[in-house]
């Protein structure tokens, strides 16, 4: 395990409270076990390491067990909240105040502070499986043990608290300083593009296929756990931790009027910086719970197109590409689940050997039971398919496709075939050496492509 970096030993030295938020599968917990090791054998001091991505949390008896089984741990090896003759008391204080006599006790027992890590803080929050009873409990315990940190920071070296989401419900309990977007800290985390050529053993086109698929994060990371699943496996497919983020964000997509074909522009969609950490309204702008959950991220160098503090997320690789659209078409499309992926392939196809008519023929056969509402979505979630296996976007109310010999363009409307090419028409487009093939379609909610017309 290699040595941590002498910038980020520094950073440890001058935070009390730290907080970094990464997505599932980017390294968080390898990361720790790297500080427990640096604080337990290179500092010599006390470590108390708390982990909550271990299990599910559906009823309060589940984060109990873990909180419980984690303080009566500590309370053996420092033998606190015994009397003379060994008997427990206090048996009714709250966990904070347990956590808090842990914490006072370590310091009083071996004369040091102690290092606190605590490993995916927020997970117990994000189980839809829990009802509100439940999730108001474990509002309650995570609080106050997070604000047992705060009220106890001079009996603390350090306490680093690694998570997903910004929980401002428990957070401000807490009170850490958010050093997410540290460089030094931000380059321990997840495997570094420039390192998957080695584990590829020098196979080029093999090293490209895991970025292309794994890479694209922000800092030139790759998601880890799916790059090792793949080298394992030797398959390349999506292994990401993330699937119930994904439909979270689906659902919220779904029930809210955000228009995710934004998400296929070429560019990304636009994010004001302070919307990346605005987890509590994910229902009304998803893009702040897209972000955090890793299923879109900064697109790089694309700062100096933006205004200040202003940035374009897009979806970093494939496998992201992939969960997002499979489950927009299991829940919008009338596709069999196991058949997404193939469907898309055909589709594909007869793009590619310009039978629109088929295209059209396959579209019309995913269209059936969708509402005038869910059309838009839709159609977006064809495209978005498409943009799995080649170059397809969304710009100016039109969809591209790019394949071997053409460049599709696809502009859609509800009300008059003119509409449609209207907004295609006056346009130029970089095609190379493609033929560029423009077409306009009238569509109908209840009988879907009506008809087309290609220029």
């Amino acid at each position: 395990m290699e040595e941590l970096d002498e910038k980020v030993k520094e950073l440890l030295t001058k935070k009390t409270l730290a907080l970094f938020l990464r997505p599932r599968g980017q390294g968080k917990t390898f990361f720790l076990k790297k500080l427990e090791r640096y604080f337990a054998q290179e500092r010599k001091i006390p470590v108390v390491h708390l982990s909550f991505g271990d299990r599910r949390y559906t009823y309060p008896s589940d984060l109990d067990c873990v909180v419980q089984s984690a303080l009566k741990t500590l309370e053996i090896v420092y033998c606190i909240g015994k009397d003379e003759n060994c008997e427990e008391r206090d048996k009714n204080i709250s966990e904070g105040e347990r956590f808090a006599r842990c914490i006072t006790a370590i310091k009083e027992k071996t004369g040091k502070k102690c290092a606190i890590l605590i490993d995916d803080y927020d997970f117990p929050l994000l189980d839809d499986n829990a009802d509100e009873n439940a999730k108001l409990h474990f509002e309650s315990v995570l609080a106050s043990l997070y604000g047992a940190l705060q009220t106890h920071r001079e009996y603390i070296e350090t306490a680093f608290i690694t998570g997903s989401f910004r929980q401002k419900s428990i957070l401000q309990y807490a009170k850490a300083d958010d050093v997410s977007e540290n460089e030094e800290l931000s380059a321990c985390f997840g495997l570094k593009e420039s390192a998957i050529a080695d584990l590829a053993r020098g196979d080029e086109t093999k090293a490209k296929k895991l970025i292309d698929w794994y890479g694209g994060y922000e800092h030139n990371n790759c998601n880890a756990y799916s790059v090792i699943s793949a080298l394992n496996t030797d398959i390349i497919r999506p292994y990401t931790l993330a699937e119930k983020e994904v439909q979270k964000a689906i659902e919220n997509i779904l029930l809210s009027s955000f228009d995710f074909s934004l998400l296929l522009q070429q560019n990304g969609v636009e994010c004001s910086e302070e919307g990346f950490f605005l987890y509590d309204n994910c229902s009304i702008s998803p893009l702040p719970y897209l972000y955090q959950a890793g299923i879109v991220t900064k697109i790089k160098n694309r700062e100096q197109f933006c205004a200040e503090n202003t940035y374009f997320l897009s979806f970093p690789n494939k496998e992201m590409r992939d969960v997002f659209f499979t489950e927009c078409a299991r829940r919008l499309l009338s596709i069999k689940t196991h058949d997404i992926k193939m469907w898309a392939i055909d589709a594909l196809r007869d793009i590619e050997s310009d039978e629109l008519r088929a295209f059209f023929t396959k579209v019309n056969g995913t269209l059936k039971n969708i509402c005038a509402k869910q059309l838009r979505d839709a159609l977006t979630t064809i495209f978005g398919l498409f943009s799995i296996y080649t170059n397809s976007y969304f710009c100016n109310g039109y969809f591209s496709v790019e394949t071997p010999t053409y460049l599709h363009i696809f502009a859609f409307d509800l009300v008059s075939m003119q509409n449609a090419a209207d907004r295609i028409y006056v346009n130029t487009f970089a095609s190379g050496n493609k033929k560029v093939k423009k077409t306009g379609v009238l569509i109908n909610s209840e009988k879907g492509v009506i008809s087309y017309r290609t220029m």
